[in-house]
């Protein structure tokens, strides 16, 4: 297993460093006030990341909402159980 995940590693990276290497005329990026010539892979990489950071952020809040949730239907089903064996008790 070792050897197909460092070629599909090395795949990824190839193909990232082509893309950056064939990508490399600038573009005029503004934001606010902020007006910049970058190249056009780095502007590709940055919109990746920062759906990523958002993403993860996104996913970390309604995560931590459904483990809440799962933890008290547990919670409730752990008390009828109880109730139920103290009724047959």
């Amino acid at each position: 297993m070792k050897p197909f995940k460092f070629i599909v590693l090395f795949l990824l990276i190839a193909s990232v460093l082509t893309f950056a290497y064939q990508n490399l005329q600038k573009v005029n990026v503004n934001f606010i006030v902020w007006n910049k010539l970058v190249p056009f892979s780095l502007t590709i990489f940055l919109a990746f990341l920062a759906g990523l950071i958002s993403g993860g952020i996104i996913f970390f809040f309604l995560g931590k909402k459904s483990k809440n949730k799962k933890k008290e239907k547990q919670r409730k089903l752990d008390e009828k159980a109880e109730k139920s064996q103290s009724e047959n008790n």
